[in-house]
């Protein structure tokens, strides 16, 4: 089999020729068909201008143009204005445009973890709508609408920013700082072990341990007012006042002469009656056991003693007792033969 035919074709040298003249010219139509098409619908996209004091590392023609991570044209030239100044001009698409205008900022960020710079356009406050060949100012006052946050920038100010602090003197701080720590490393491991301390014992929620303590604050201010009118009954004493050597007289015979004499009385009594304060245990364990239930006790006593209060009166500056008497086996007809006493007498 020749090198132009296939397998299970039948083709011969002329008709392969043939065949691939025929397909070249009519890729070569096709493309240029695009071409014309393409030019006669024309551009539609808007290029405008900005002028600005810095260009990101790694910005030049052809470098894409975003908005909000959508690409929307690209970088198609960069001038020189001189100084410090350079003109970009930014070709881009009109459909992506919604929104911006002549507010608009410029950031320079990566594109990606390489480190290839695009252009990030972030819509302004508000301004006047965008142009064809509009010139935007990003110079002088308006710089601030430019931030660069390439690549290369963070690298030298990371450098930067190491040149500076890491010095010798910030070793040394850092060194001494270190030292000073370790002094409290017994404090904090005390934070610590307490800590899990009340982790492993504490059954009450925080809350209701704080509801509770916080309750504590409740007698708090009348505590500090007492305190406050006891400190100023003790300034107001009179002695205290107008004879102070009678007052520290009075201190020192209470410190030196009766406080001593208590001590010596209480190690008295307790070397000749100690033995007999032992006899008072069983006694009172007996005068106990005879109130088995002292709530109960109480309260039929306290009502004795109210039925025993309410039996008396007072009789001409006497007590005397509210007296009454039920008899029984007594004949009617001797009822008004008793006086005008307050007697009862019930008829059997």
């Amino acid at each position: 089999m020749r090198n132009y035919g296939l397998p299970g074709v039948t083709a011969d040298q002329r008709r392969s020729l043939r065949i691939g003249t025929a397909a070249i010219v009519t890729a070569a139509i096709v493309a240029i068909g695009g071409v014309v098409v393409d030019r006669l619908g024309g551009d539609d996209r808007m290029r405008i201008m900005l002028q600005t004091e810095r260009i990101g590392d790694g910005v030049s023609d052809g470098t894409r143009v975003r908005v909000r991570g959508v690409d929307i044209g690209e970088v198609e030239a960069i001038e020189a204005l001189g100084g410090d100044r350079q003109r970009v001009t930014l070709a881009l698409d009109r459909t992506g445009l919604h929104g911006l205008d002549d507010s608009l900022a410029v950031d320079y960020v990566p594109a990606n973890t390489f480190g290839i710079s695009v252009i990030e356009l972030r819509y302004g406050p508000g301004g006047a709508p965008l142009t064809e060949d509009g010139t935007i100012d990003l110079t002088g006052r308006k710089a601030g609408r430019v931030d660069d946050a390439t690549m290369g920038y963070l690298i030298r100010s990371l450098t930067q920013t190491a040149t500076q602090v890491l010095t010798p003197r910030f070793a040394e701080i850092l060194r001494e700082v270190a030292t000073d720590l370790r002094a409290f490393t017994p404090i904090l491991q005390m934070i610590v072990v307490t800590a899990q301390n009340i982790a492993e014992t504490q059954k009450y929620a925080p809350s209701f341990l704080i509801q509770q303590y916080s309750s504590t604050l409740a007698g708090a201010a009348p505590m500090i007012d007492g305190t406050i009118a006891l400190l100023d009954r003790i300034n107001q004493i009179e002695v205290l006042r107008t004879d102070q050597p009678l007052f520290d007289a009075g201190v020192a015979m209470i410190v030196n002469d009766l406080w001593p004499a208590l001590s010596s009385l209480g190690a008295s009594l307790n070397q000749n009656l100690g033995d007999y304060a032992d006899m008072l245990t069983p006694l009172l364990s007996a005068i106990a056991q005879t109130v088995p239930t002292p709530q109960r006790s109480g309260a039929q006593l306290a009502e004795l003693l109210d039925r025993i209060d309410r039996d008396f009166t007072d009789a001409q500056g006497n007590p005397a007792m509210n007296l009454r008497i039920i008899l029984s086996g007594v004949p009617a007809v001797a009822g008004p033969l008793l006086g005008p006493a307050p007697i009862e007498v019930a008829p059997r």
